[in-house]
């Protein structure tokens, strides 16, 4: 049982690297001054604007970015600068070995 989990973690990696492979799911942006490969969710940001009610914030941009590329996990009102403009985190959620961060402009932090 412990060699299965351990295979089942091994592979995951595996897939894990090939999804944030730029030549397949992510695209690179400048995160602070440094080049960090992520995957936006456009269909999410779609849903949650369908889903709030009208004149509700809901955040400008979704991305994963893997763990290794931030020293500690981003905190909500936290500013971070993406392709050298100014945003603010509105949500960080913990995944595996990735985040996933909701981020926004018009926060009143």
């Amino acid at each position: 049982v412990n060699n299965m989990a351990l295979n089942f973690r091994e592979q995951l990696q595996k897939d894990e690297a090939a999804f944030f492979n730029c030549n397949e799911f992510a695209e690179k942006v400048f995160i602070g001054e440094q080049s960090i490969p992520i995957i936006q969710c456009k269909d999410e940001l779609k849903e949650r604007k369908i889903k709030e009610a009208e004149g509700t914030y809901v955040g400008e941009i979704i991305f994963l970015v893997q763990k290794e590329y931030f020293k500690t996990r981003p905190q909500e009102g936290q500013k971070i600068k993406m392709n050298n403009e100014s945003y603010y985190v509105m949500e960080c959620e913990s995944l595996m070995s990735a985040y996933k961060i909701t981020l926004g402009r018009n926060c009143s932090y």
